[in-house]
């Protein structure tokens, strides 16, 4: 059977239809209020300047400081990088 978009199933689903929403990545099934399920597109995800700027600090990782203390240029390099990325983020906010 073929899967698409909007395909709406009475009372329940064939594991089919959830094992072409994980091939496929592109749906996922969801339950209906009247207890029916339907396949609904999977949203892509965009993350929050938060999300970007929570992303840019994880990447300043205590090796990379211990680093940027012992003057590694490379690593000064880039820790100043990232936080001139992040300045820039948090002006968006």
């Amino acid at each position: 059977m073929e899967y698409f978009i909007g395909q709406v199933f009475e009372n329940e689903y064939p594991p089919e239809a959830a094992a072409w929403c994980n091939a496929t990545q592109i749906g996922h099934i969801e339950e209906n209020p009247d207890g029916g399920y339907v396949i609904v597109e999977n949203k892509p995800y965009i993350p929050t300047i938060r999300d970007q700027i929570n992303s840019l600090e994880a990447e300043i990782t205590p090796r990379r400081l211990r680093e940027a203390l012992l003057n590694n240029q490379e690593s000064l390099d880039f820790i100043s990088g990232i936080e001139e990325r992040i300045e820039e983020l948090r002006k968006q906010l």
